[in-house]
């Protein structure tokens, strides 16, 4: 264990040395989050040196043509003289800096009206300062701040009981992969009764003990979905969903949501037959453990972050449901299958086409990044025509801005998939046959 004063294994076990046990959802929150030790607290888990990889280091392309998507959304709200970009969990700001860097390329008064803000725990100085910011360019800001989860503990100190510090945006708010972290509880039958998972110390071990559960919430959310769980059947329920959706909405006053993120409908992340042993998954070093009692505060903890939950939580808060895609749906329907046909036509290496050609593919993999979901809500806008939602409205318009815009190229702040061995960039995700076009509705 590692030996910093305050490390969260000791604030954990110091907990429970208080009360005999507490929820999971309350050790993975100390486990990521605790601010000296924590797994988000300190240096940056994402890229080769980490223990995973997101869709923003596999290829510029990702942040580009979210890029254009942000383009469209602008220009249906009017054109705004003032458009926020806040991007929540941003983690080192590649995707900001490669989505400003787009900016100007789509049109030089989208790229003026953008005023961006990095959200992350961390405070440190991020990617997104080395955009050039020029006197017609986009302002780029960074603030420190804990995402809203969800109340585990009247601990004022918590890292869940804080919120977001925005008000009146007209804008876009973007998150990739930053659901999946926010702490569950776990939940079962035994015996014919529903019970909560607890985390409880033995011989100076963790274990897990069964009791009842500590909120009335957990059930009720299984009920809500319609969900009955069986005998021996392990579930994870992620709470902090709702308060996520009260705080977006409480700041968003115009404009959109784009959620990107691992994960599935209700329907399907409760289902025995598919998932009998819930979701969770550990990775530590690029190496999957499925172990959340080692490596505490080193390895990340995460879940599939349930959709169905996310939308109608919108719903409830006044967010609009607007759209639900796969990322590889997303991202051809905005044109990356045209850039992939432009490589061999571009004045790179055979090694650099290769390697651009490796990264391209990846966002949409079957099986991978391309089976993660891009749902979209919004206040006060119209879902007509979103070119990343619709294969036939508009579809010709956003093929139209691709072609004429070059295809970006792997940086020195990208990894190279063709030289070195990664781990899948989440937990094996399992290939939803007859999809697209056949996408469930997340409700």
């Amino acid at each position: 264990m590692n030996s910093v004063k305050n490390h969260p294994e000791l604030e954990i076990r110091r907990r429970i040395s208080l009360r005999g046990r507490i929820p999971f959802a309350e050790f993975m929150e100390i486990a990521l989050f605790w601010p000296e030790g924590g797994y988000y607290t300190g240096k940056s888990p994402v890229g080769a040196t980490g223990d995973y990889y997101t869709s923003p280091s596999v290829h510029p392309a990702f942040a580009a043509l979210l890029a254009t998507q942000l383009f469209q959304v602008w220009d249906l709200m009017g054109r705004p003289v003032s458009f926020h970009i806040i991007e929540t969990g941003a983690g080192n700001g590649l995707l900001a800096k490669y989505i400003l860097s787009r900016g100007p390329v789509l049109s030089k008064d989208f790229a003026k009206a953008i005023k961006y803000v990095c959200l992350d725990y961390r405070s440190s100085t991020g990617l997104e300062t080395d955009v050039f910011m020029g006197e017609n360019s986009s302002s780029v800001d960074r603030l420190s701040a804990v995402m809203p989860t969800h109340r585990l503990v009247d601990d004022k100190a918590s890292p869940s009981n804080f919120h977001l510090p925005f008000s009146g945006v007209t804008g876009c708010v973007i998150s990739n992969e930053l659901l999946d972290a926010f702490p569950v509880h776990q939940v079962t039958v035994h015996k014919g009764l529903f019970q909560e998972i607890f985390v409880s110390i033995t011989n100076q071990q963790f274990i897990q003990t069964l009791g009842r559960p500590s909120c009335p919430e957990l059930s009720q959310r299984l009920r809500r979905h319609g969900v009955d769980l069986k005998e021996g059947q392990v579930a994870e329920i992620n709470l902090g969903i709702d308060r996520w959706a009260s705080e977006i909405s409480s700041i968003l006053d115009f404009g959109y949501v784009i959620t990107i993120d691992y994960g599935d409908t209700a329907k399907r992340l409760y289902s025995f037959s598919e998932r009998p042993d819930g979701c969770l998954t550990t990775y530590y070093k690029h190496t999957q453990i499925d172990d959340p009692f080692q490596h505490i505060g080193s390895q990340d903890i995460t879940s599939q972050v349930d959709f169905s939950t996310v939308v109608k939580s919108g719903i409830d808060n006044g967010l609009a449901f607007l759209g639900y895609s796969t990322q590889g749906q997303f991202l051809n329907n905005l044109g990356l299958d045209i850039w992939r046909r432009e490589l061999g036509r571009t004045r790179i290496s055979a090694r650099e086409e290769d390697a651009n050609r490796a990264g391209i593919l990846d966002l949409v993999r079957p099986g991978g990044l391309g089976e993660f979901k891009v749902l979209l809500q919004g206040k006060r806008v119209t879902a007509d025509k979103l070119w990343g939602f619709n294969t036939e409205s508009g579809f010709k318009d956003s093929m139209d801005m691709v072609r004429s815009n070059s295809v970006p190229f792997l940086t020195s702040d990208h990894i190279q998939l063709l030289e070195g061995r990664y781990t899948q960039p989440e937990p094996e995700i399992i290939l939803d046959e007859l999809w697209p076009p056949g996408l469930e509705q997340p409700f």
